[in-house]
Protein backbone atom coordinates (compact mmCIF):
# COMPACT_ATOMS: atom_id res chain seq x y z
CA UNK A 1 0.00 0.00 0.00
CA UNK A 2 2.95 2.44 0.24
CA UNK A 3 3.66 1.96 -3.48
CA UNK A 4 0.69 3.42 -3.70
CA UNK A 5 1.04 6.35 -1.84
CA UNK A 6 4.10 6.77 -3.85
CA UNK A 7 2.32 6.60 -6.83
CA UNK A 8 -0.39 8.74 -5.89
CA UNK A 9 2.38 11.62 -3.98
CA UNK A 10 4.99 11.87 -6.39
CA UNK A 11 3.05 12.85 -9.94
CA UNK A 12 1.20 15.67 -7.97
CA UNK A 13 4.26 17.18 -5.97
CA UNK A 14 7.43 16.31 -8.47
CA UNK A 15 8.21 20.01 -8.89
CA UNK A 16 8.25 19.98 -5.29
CA UNK A 17 11.30 17.85 -4.27
CA UNK A 18 13.51 18.50 -1.24
CA UNK A 19 16.78 17.24 -0.49
CA UNK A 20 18.16 16.82 3.28
CA UNK A 21 21.73 15.94 4.28
CA UNK A 22 22.18 13.67 7.38
CA UNK A 23 21.43 15.00 10.50
CA UNK A 24 19.48 18.19 8.99
CA UNK A 25 15.97 18.74 10.68
CA UNK A 26 12.85 18.55 8.13
CA UNK A 27 11.06 19.90 11.11
CA UNK A 28 11.68 19.85 14.98
CA UNK A 29 9.29 19.44 17.99
CA UNK A 30 7.57 22.75 18.76
CA UNK A 31 7.61 24.14 15.47
CA UNK A 32 4.45 25.01 13.22
CA UNK A 33 3.10 22.18 11.75
CA UNK A 34 2.11 23.01 8.83
CA UNK A 35 2.97 20.07 6.22
CA UNK A 36 3.33 16.60 6.15
CA UNK A 37 6.45 14.84 4.13
CA UNK A 38 6.63 11.67 1.82
CA UNK A 39 10.21 10.22 1.94
CA UNK A 40 11.35 9.00 -1.25
CA UNK A 41 14.99 8.21 -0.50
CA UNK A 42 16.82 7.96 2.33
CA UNK A 43 16.00 7.56 6.32
CA UNK A 44 14.93 9.87 9.03
CA UNK A 45 14.45 9.32 12.60
CA UNK A 46 11.97 10.43 14.43
CA UNK A 47 12.79 12.04 17.68
CA UNK A 48 10.64 12.69 21.17
CA UNK A 49 13.24 15.34 22.60
CA UNK A 50 16.31 12.65 22.48
CA UNK A 51 14.75 9.70 22.51
CA UNK A 52 14.25 7.96 18.88
CA UNK A 53 10.89 7.01 18.56
CA UNK A 54 11.61 4.91 15.07
CA UNK A 55 13.12 5.42 12.14
CA UNK A 56 11.04 6.45 8.90
CA UNK A 57 12.12 4.30 5.51
CA UNK A 58 11.17 5.36 1.84
CA UNK A 59 7.57 5.27 0.62
CA UNK A 60 6.58 6.82 4.27
CA UNK A 61 4.70 9.75 5.13
CA UNK A 62 6.43 11.80 7.99
CA UNK A 63 4.32 14.26 10.02
CA UNK A 64 0.69 12.54 10.23
CA UNK A 65 0.87 11.84 13.65
CA UNK A 66 0.71 15.69 14.39
CA UNK A 67 -2.09 15.79 11.52
CA UNK A 68 -4.16 14.12 12.76
CA UNK A 69 -3.76 15.45 16.35
CA UNK A 70 -5.12 18.92 15.23
CA UNK A 71 -2.34 20.74 16.72
CA UNK A 72 -0.10 23.70 15.51
CA UNK A 73 3.01 22.51 16.54
CA UNK A 74 4.48 19.04 15.54
CA UNK A 75 4.92 17.03 18.45
CA UNK A 76 8.08 15.43 17.59
CA UNK A 77 11.23 16.27 15.43
CA UNK A 78 12.36 14.49 11.96
CA UNK A 79 15.96 14.32 11.28
CA UNK A 80 17.77 12.89 8.02
CA UNK A 81 19.92 9.56 9.02
CA UNK A 82 21.06 9.36 5.26
CA UNK A 83 21.13 12.05 2.89
CA UNK A 84 17.17 12.44 2.08
CA UNK A 85 14.98 13.18 -0.69
CA UNK A 86 11.69 14.21 0.68
CA UNK A 87 8.26 16.23 -0.76
CA UNK A 88 6.45 18.46 1.44
CA UNK A 89 2.43 18.35 1.09
CA UNK A 90 1.12 21.67 2.58
CA UNK A 91 -1.57 20.28 5.27
CA UNK A 92 -4.35 21.73 2.87
CA UNK A 93 -3.67 19.59 0.07
CA UNK A 94 -3.50 16.67 2.55
CA UNK A 95 -6.22 17.19 3.81
CA UNK A 96 -8.30 16.94 0.07
CA UNK A 97 -6.32 14.14 -0.99
CA UNK A 98 -8.05 11.98 2.19
CA UNK A 99 -11.24 13.37 1.99
CA UNK A 100 -11.42 12.60 -1.99
CA UNK A 101 -9.61 9.30 -1.95
CA UNK A 102 -10.98 6.42 0.31
CA UNK A 103 -7.67 4.39 -0.46
CA UNK A 104 -5.27 6.56 -0.22
CA UNK A 105 -7.08 7.56 3.29
CA UNK A 106 -7.18 3.65 4.68
CA UNK A 107 -3.56 3.68 3.26
CA UNK A 108 -2.97 6.48 5.62
CA UNK A 109 -4.91 4.86 8.71
CA UNK A 110 -2.84 1.65 8.57
CA UNK A 111 0.56 3.49 8.46
CA UNK A 112 -0.75 5.70 11.48
CA UNK A 113 -1.90 2.57 13.08
CA UNK A 114 1.99 1.11 12.40
CA UNK A 115 3.25 3.80 14.07
CA UNK A 116 1.09 3.86 17.51
CA UNK A 117 1.58 0.02 18.04
CA UNK A 118 5.68 0.52 17.05
CA UNK A 119 5.78 3.59 19.52
CA UNK A 120 4.14 2.07 22.10
CA UNK A 121 6.48 -0.97 22.35
CA UNK A 122 9.28 1.14 22.43
CA UNK A 123 7.98 2.79 25.42
CA UNK A 124 7.35 -0.07 26.90
CA UNK A 125 10.93 -1.44 26.15
CA UNK A 126 12.18 1.79 28.23
CA UNK A 127 9.88 0.91 30.88
CA UNK A 128 9.95 -2.79 31.77
CA UNK A 129 13.31 -4.03 30.31
CA UNK A 130 16.87 -3.17 31.67
CA UNK A 131 19.07 -0.98 29.35
CA UNK A 132 21.78 -4.30 28.09
CA UNK A 133 18.38 -5.89 27.22
CA UNK A 134 17.58 -3.26 24.74
CA UNK A 135 20.71 -2.51 23.66
CA UNK A 136 21.62 -6.42 22.09
CA UNK A 137 17.58 -6.45 21.00
CA UNK A 138 18.38 -3.36 19.04
CA UNK A 139 21.59 -4.49 17.24
CA UNK A 140 19.77 -8.25 16.33
CA UNK A 141 16.56 -6.48 14.92
CA UNK A 142 18.18 -4.22 12.83
CA UNK A 143 20.94 -6.87 11.90
CA UNK A 144 17.94 -9.09 10.74
CA UNK A 145 15.95 -6.11 8.94
CA UNK A 146 18.82 -4.71 6.63
CA UNK A 147 20.05 -8.34 6.53
CA UNK A 148 23.79 -7.72 7.19
CA UNK A 149 26.54 -8.25 10.06
CA UNK A 150 27.53 -4.52 9.43
CA UNK A 151 24.94 -2.38 11.88
CA UNK A 152 25.06 1.14 10.53
CA UNK A 153 24.90 1.98 14.54
CA UNK A 154 26.74 4.61 16.32
CA UNK A 155 27.19 5.38 19.53
CA UNK A 156 24.81 8.19 19.92
CA UNK A 157 22.25 6.73 17.74
CA UNK A 158 22.32 3.78 20.14
CA UNK A 159 21.76 6.09 23.12
CA UNK A 160 18.83 7.87 21.54
CA UNK A 161 17.42 4.57 20.80
CA UNK A 162 18.24 2.49 24.04
CA UNK A 163 17.18 5.46 26.13
CA UNK A 164 20.45 6.31 28.62
CA UNK A 165 23.74 7.71 28.32
CA UNK A 166 26.88 7.62 25.54
CA UNK A 167 28.80 6.27 28.16
CA UNK A 168 26.45 3.65 29.39
CA UNK A 169 26.16 2.41 25.26
CA UNK A 170 30.16 2.73 25.51
CA UNK A 171 31.10 1.01 28.38
CA UNK A 172 28.30 -2.43 27.30
CA UNK A 173 29.44 -2.43 23.64
CA UNK A 174 32.97 -2.56 25.14
CA UNK A 175 32.26 -5.80 27.05
CA UNK A 176 30.47 -7.70 24.23
CA UNK A 177 33.45 -6.80 22.21
CA UNK A 178 35.52 -8.65 24.69
CA UNK A 179 33.36 -11.68 24.68
CA UNK A 180 34.13 -11.47 20.87
CA UNK A 181 30.65 -10.89 19.76
CA UNK A 182 30.67 -7.76 17.86
CA UNK A 183 33.24 -5.00 16.43
CA UNK A 184 32.71 -1.48 16.94
CA UNK A 185 33.97 1.25 13.86
CA UNK A 186 33.05 4.51 13.94
CA UNK A 187 30.24 4.47 11.97
CA UNK A 188 29.03 0.75 12.38
CA UNK A 189 28.97 -2.47 14.83
CA UNK A 190 30.28 -5.71 13.09
CA UNK A 191 28.64 -8.30 14.06
CA UNK A 192 31.17 -11.45 14.85
CA UNK A 193 28.72 -13.76 16.27
CA UNK A 194 24.85 -13.42 16.01
CA UNK A 195 23.73 -16.48 17.64
CA UNK A 196 26.07 -15.50 20.64
CA UNK A 197 24.20 -12.17 20.87
CA UNK A 198 20.66 -14.11 20.66
CA UNK A 199 22.13 -16.26 23.51
CA UNK A 200 23.02 -13.11 26.25
CA UNK A 201 19.49 -11.42 25.32
CA UNK A 202 17.40 -14.39 26.52
CA UNK A 203 19.49 -14.53 29.88
CA UNK A 204 19.78 -10.88 30.63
Amino acid sequence: MNDYIRDLIIPAYSKEALSYKKNDFLFREGEEDDSVYFLEEGEVKILKKKWVLWSAKPNELIGISSYFADESTYNFSAKANADCKVYRIQNADFKSILLNNSTFSRAVMDMLCQRIRLTNTRTKSLLEYPSRYRLIHEIIRKAKEIKTNRVPYTLEDLSGVVGVSVRLIRDMISDLEQKKLLERTKEKLIIHDLKGLEIIAKIT
